[in-house]
């Protein structure tokens, strides 16, 4: 089967799709708007990676309701790639922006996955964007959802049904071992593996970490944000004048394959996101025996179990976060029992072999479809 993957190249969610369609058989091309570094594919020789020629930064700020149209610039450069590649399916990941080039090519069967921004923010933004996902979602022949909240999202868009295939991971990866030792002995690491976006509530994070740190001067406590984003600098500065800045570790961007170490660095993995369409890095954390705290919001309370697998706080409540922390970090015996109850819960639920065999089902389902039109 060949399938050509109409998604960012560099992203972490790509990457795993890529690779783990290619170790069922496939060749995969990889189709994004910007390029990718040369090596990041280059140990699975069924997976072709191919850039769009767009500066996908640019596209993304650009700040008029009509900016969507520069995607239109690249239309030529993707049918010239269809038409050398010949794919059997050409699947979107994210509805907005390679959802508009999908739907705009006229390949079939085009399928379609949503992301989360791309419904939960996008079509609120003008009646052109909600005009333009509504357009996207009825070229495709089959949507796809991580979570079951992002798919009652999308189905305030489109008639059609929502396949659910959660985003599951490999427990064989993201399992329980030695961390990195990024802080001195003795402490007790807090954190998130997170891109640095406002969404994410990072700043929360931070301010429930230097109240936690206020209410427990004796404890040794260090701070650890994994990933790079926008608002790096605003958050550094934001421990700085929290006062915190010896205690925290910020490490920038780190390669996929590394990112198993740095969630097995934490004792607690924090995710307050304002807004998370499923939860890939709370169930790593999980998978990984670390104990979560996360926000009740969107698909979240999917993958973190309230005082099961880990504490759900309101959104954006720094006390509230602050109190779920405390009680971890005070309670030895409920991290080891929400950690490992959470590593069992991943692996019943999330597994990531699993999640692909569903994948590969429905791409199958959608070649018998078109066949039996034929």
């Amino acid at each position: 089967m060949k399938i050509l993957l109409l998604a960012d190249s560099t992203s972490p969610h790509t990457i795993k799709w890529a690779r783990s369609l290619a170790e069922q058989g496939c060749t995969v091309l990889v189709a994004g708007l910007s390029s990718a570094p040369a090596d990041l594919y280059q140990q699975h020789p069924a997976i072709t990676v191919a850039t769009l020629g767009a500066d996908e930064q640019l596209v993304r700020q650009a700040k008029t309701r009509w900016s969507k149209l520069s995607y239109l610039k690249v239309l030529p450069r993707l049918k010239a790639l269809i038409r050398s590649f010949q794919p059997d399916i050409l699947h979107a990941h994210f509805a907005s922006s390679y959802g508009l080039l999908g739907a705009l090519c006229g390949f079939q069967p085009y399928v379609l996955s949503v992301w989360g921004s791309d419904v939960y923010a996008f079509p609120r933004k003008s009646w052109l964007h909600k005009s333009v996902l509504r357009f996207n979602l009825a070229k495709a022949c089959a949507l796809f959802s991580t979570s079951n909240d992002m798919a009652r999202e999308t189905a305030l868009y489109t008639d059609k049904p929502l396949q659910v295939i959660p985003f599951g991971i490999d427990t064989d990866f993201f399992q329980p071992a030695n961390g990195l030792e990024l802080f001195p002995a003795g402490t007790l690491v807090i954190g998130a593996v997170k891109t640095l976006e406002p969404h994410y509530g990072m700043d929360v994070l931070i301010r429930a970490f230097a109240m936690l740190s206020r209410n427990l001067p004796e404890q040794k406590l260090g701070l650890l944000l994994v990933g790079s984003g926008s608002q790096q600098a605003e958050l550094q500065q934001l421990t700085a004048d929290e006062g915190i800045t010896d205690q925290v570790r910020f490490t920038g961007r780190v390669p996929y394959d590394e990112v198993p170490g740095y969630h097995n660095s934490l004792d607690i993995a924090v995710v307050v996101s304002r807004r998370e369409s499923f939860g890939v890095s709370a169930i790593e954390s999980s998978s990984c025996g670390i104990p979560v705290v996360a926000s009740n919001v969107d698909g979240l309370p999917e993958v973190v179990q309230h005082r099961q697998t880990g504490l759900l706080v309101p959104v954006d409540d720094v006390a509230a976060t602050c109190a779920a922390l405390q009680e971890l970090v005070t309670d030895p015996a409920l991290r080891q029992r929400l950690g490992e109850q959470g590593r069992e819960w991943v692996q019943h639920e999330y597994d990531w072999h699993k999640n692909v065999q569903q994948m590969m089902a429905a791409y199958q389902q959608v070649l018998a479809a078109k066949e039996a039109r034929s």
